[in-house]
């Protein structure tokens, strides 16, 4: 029997380049060093920060407060790192500290340790970390869902006998252009062909330009010019602003392009 392999998903590829930027932070910053883990330790009096539970020597588990996932991006240093108990630390899971410890003296300990700590002015450096993770983690599934268009309209060519045929100009070729040349867009519908037909309907789209400093940016796409041979991405990418290099002077990471306002 043939081995299955797991299914990948764009968001997965999103989440870990997430984590990615995350650990390069923190590593930026230091880390937490041994000497600053005994610090909160003590700081603690060797309990549970959201049990009050005391802990034996060398069984507290590190537990981000802020977490260090996309919606909160916490990081790995010293005033965001708490001792607690396996069972604390599973059932706070991704959970903001806030959301989680519901005992008002165990809070605001917390609070105090976080702010006397100077966490929040140390990861300050990196302004909205979360805007950021969030643009990013966008570009990466649009790439990925680019990059899934391209393989499919491969594999319908070769099944419906064009193999030898050259590929749609409007394709990007992710195994042969680097990532910084192509500009990832996003169909919604995905198909190229599907988006054309309800341009053709609608006559509008909405294309939300998703750029490196975390802002989104919707514009209107006036499509009364789209014809039955018309090529969407071709026409996306003939626009000046996402011409050449035009896009990445402006700021921009990826287009999500939506028949349907978000």
């Amino acid at each position: 029997m043939a081995q299955q392999t797991r299914k990948w998903n764009p968001g997965d590829a999103s989440n870990i380049f997430v984590r990615v930027i995350l650990s390069d932070a923190d590593a930026l910053l230091g880390g937490l060093t041994d000497e600053e883990w005994q610090e909160t330790l003590d700081w603690f009096d060797g309990r549970c920060a959201y049990t009050n539970e005391e802990l034996p020597e060398g069984r507290a588990e590190q537990d981000h407060a802020v977490p260090m996932n996309r919606k909160h991006c916490g990081l790995h240093l010293y005033g965001n790192v708490l001792p607690a108990t396996r069972e604390a630390n599973q059932r706070k899971a991704g959970k903001h500290y806030r959301d989680f410890v519901d005992d008002s003296d165990r809070l605001e300990r917390i609070e105090a340790f976080v702010r006397e700590s100077g966490y929040w002015d140390k990861v300050s450096v990196f302004g909205d970390l979360q805007h950021y993770c969030e643009a990013q983690y966008r570009s990466v599934d649009a790439l990925c869902r680019v990059n899934r268009q391209y393989l499919e309209n491969l594999t319908r060519e070769a099944l419906e006998g064009d193999a030898e045929a050259d590929p749609e100009p409007a394709e990007p070729a992710p195994l042969s252009r680097s990532n910084a040349e192509t500009l990832p867009i996003t169909l919604d519908p995905p198909s190229p062909d599907a988006s054309r037909d309800a341009l053709l309907r609608e006559r509008r789209a909405w294309i939300v330009e998703i750029h490196r400093d975390g802002r989104r940016v919707e514009r209107l796409w006036d499509a009364r010019n789209m014809s039955r041979s018309s090529n969407v991405i071709s026409n996306l990418r003939s626009r000046p602003r996402y011409r050449s290099n035009a896009w990445k002077r402006l700021g921009i990471q990826s287009l999500v392009v939506s028949i349907k306002r978000h």
